[in-house]
């Protein structure tokens, strides 16, 4: 758990197009489906400190064709956010 949520969070900081923030995201997905409501302190963290900046995002895949990094992932990322 947190070697996942260490990656995502650096994903968040420091992104490049290697970063493997969509398999992670992936499998988060149904982890976090699971979750009961209401949400516990460690879930709510795992929502404000991890996920939610991961939609900061501002770096360009290819800048010639104007393709933000995040598309990279956010399909994978709103599954997560959607409980």
């Amino acid at each position: 758990r947190m070697l996942i949520g260490r990656t995502l969070r650096s994903a968040a900081h420091f992104m490049h197009k290697s970063a493997p923030a969509a398999p992670l995201l992936e499998a988060l997905a149904p982890i976090i489906r699971g979750f009961k409501t209401p949400l516990t302190s460690v879930h709510r963290s795992l929502l404000h400190d991890i996920l939610l900046p991961l939609h900061r995002s501002s770096e360009w895949l290819q800048w010639d064709r104007q393709t933000p990094l995040i598309g990279m992932f956010h399909k994978e990322l709103v599954q997560c956010i959607l409980l």
